[in-house]
C-alpha cells in the first residue's frame, strides 16, 4: 500500500466534510458508460479513489464516519 497526503484547497473542506467527495466519486462511476474514453481502468481508478477518500484521516482522526468528520475544526 503506498501512503499519500493531499492538500484540499480551503473552499473544498466543507465539502470533504460532507462527503460530497464521496458523491461525487459515486455519480462518475455511475455515469461511467464505456462508449467514451472511460473504461474498466478508470472506474477502478475512481472506485480506489472514493475507498481512499472515505477512509481518510486527518492528522490522527480517521474521517471515515461521518461523526468524525466534524472534528477537523476542532
Amino acid at each position: 500500500m503506498v501512503k499519500i497526503t493531499i492538500d484540499i484547497p480551503r473552499g473544498y473542506e466543507r465539502d470533504f466534510i460532507a462527503d460530497k467527495f464521496k458523491d461525487f466519486f459515486l455519480r462518475v462511476i455511475t455515469d461511467m458508460n464505456y462508449n467514451g474514453l472511460c473504461g474498466n481502468y478508470e472506474k477502478e481508478i475512481a472506485e480506489m479513489l472514493l475507498e481512499a477518500f472515505d477512509k481518510a484521516i486527518v492528522g490522527d482522526i480517521p474521517c471515515g464516519e461521518k461523526s468524525n468528520r466534524g472534528e477537523m475544526n476542532a
